[in-house]
């Protein structure tokens, strides 16, 4: 069986290639790709590929190629996410009365063909909803030649002489693709090739001499959208707030003086906050280096205690106390493995924070969401602790 599609292939190639091109930038597909119907027409380039007389087997000698033009009537609606309903009409004629000779028979080549064909047609998902849809179908379908009776050629079984088939099923097979320009129109190209494997009534019993013929349809044409449906649009999740930048804490220079039997002062003045995530009581992994800053300043500065104070945002009561008190806990035990001394830290539990936070900011209030390390001389800690 011979294939002859190098040029309608090519053909189509340079299609897919222009109109992918072609269209511009600012196509909003997931509209058009949203409709419920597509209703679309086309011209093409229909071609026949077989026996010139139906009534002898097919042969080197009996066998010609015919092209004509064709037109094409389209209606699809999706399946699902990948496949998609296609419904497909059209006409032709091959108008080779000229080419066959008085005693051969073959009215797919000298009358008009219709030919109707429902398919199944898919999409890969990646690419369902994008601008240009490349495409796969197949399906079942009939030709038929002068479905109207306009030349009164009957079959004749029993006789001996095969007469005139008039309808043959195929099984299309083919490639495309779908290039949205609007919300409500698309354009599209088309190559398939049919394998035309049984005559509908041939009863003769020189049937299986006949090899049946095959043909091709490349097309190019409109689309148009109607009733779109819903589209889900994700939900953005907003991201986390930024963190507050660090605080640059000066090295602590030690005083050349001699040692003073008074008690020492402290030179801090402040530390970094370290905050938490919504509900959470254990320290970000993105706090981590304002954590370690502490420790260092905690170390060189001798004199000084510290007083660890949590606090909440969106908790309330005996709640707001556990989690403050929980997430103080936290950065206390954080500083005892860095190598403080447990002696010099205290911690409370500071319930819901002062701050206000505008609804930008985030869910709940990121700046009440925190734990402070306030420094002060041993002394006044140890009488706050206390107290």
């Amino acid at each position: 069986m011979r294939l002859p599609l190098f040029k309608p292939l090519l053909l189509v190639a340079l299609a897919l290639a222009c109109v992918g091109v072609a269209a511009p930038a600012t196509a909003q597909s997931n509209a058009f790709r949203a409709s419920k119907v597509h209703l679309g027409a086309g011209l093409g380039y229909f071609s026949y590929y077989g026996p010139r007389d139906l009534t002898q087997a097919r042969s080197r000698s009996n066998d010609i190629t015919r092209s004509s033009s064709a037109g094409v009537l389209l209606g699809s609606f999706p399946l699902n996410r990948h496949l998609f309903f296609r419904g497909m009409v059209g006409t032709t004629s091959l108008n080779a009365d000229s080419l066959l000779g008085t005693a051969e028979t073959n009215e797919f080549l000298t009358e008009r063909l219709y030919f109707f064909e429902p398919e199944v047609v898919y999409v890969p998902g990646a690419l369902r909803e994008s601008r240009v849809m490349p495409y796969i179908y197949t399906g079942f379908g009939a030709l038929m030649a002068d479905p109207f009776r306009r030349r009164q050629q009957p079959n004749t079984p029993g006789t001996g002489q095969i007469g005139p088939e008039r309808t043959v099923w195929a099984l299309p097979i083919g490639a495309g693709l779908d290039v949205a320009f609007t919300p409500r129109v698309s354009a599209f190209v088309d190559a398939s090739y049919r394998f035309n494997f049984s005559y509908v009534a041939n009863t003769e019993s020189r049937v299986h001499d006949i090899n049946p013929h095959n043909t091709s349809l490349v097309m190019a044409g409109l689309r148009w959208g109607l009733g779109a449906r819903r589209v889900r649009v994700p939900i953005a999740q907003a991201p986390p707030p930024p963190l507050p930048p660090a605080i640059e804490i000066p090295p602590y220079q030690p005083p050349i003086t001699r040692p003073d039997p008074r008690p020492r002062r402290c030179e801090l003045t402040e530390l970094n906050t370290i905050y938490f995530n919504v509900g959470q009581i254990v320290i970000a992994g993105q706090s981590r280096g304002l954590l370690d800053a502490n420790v260092q300043a905690i170390k060189l500065n001798a004199g000084c205690c510290i007083e660890i104070v949590g606090y909440t945002d969106t908790e309330t009561g005996a709640e707001a106390v556990r989690v403050s008190q929980a997430r103080a806990q936290a950065l206390y035990d954080a500083y005892v493995q860095a190598g403080v001394d447990p002696s010099k830290l205290r911690l409370r539990a500071g319930g819901i924070g002062p701050n206000s936070c505008s609804k930008g900011e985030g869910p709940g209030c990121p700046r009440n969401r925190r734990v402070e390390s306030r420094p002060a001389a041993c002394q006044a800690v140890q009488d706050v602790g206390n107290n």
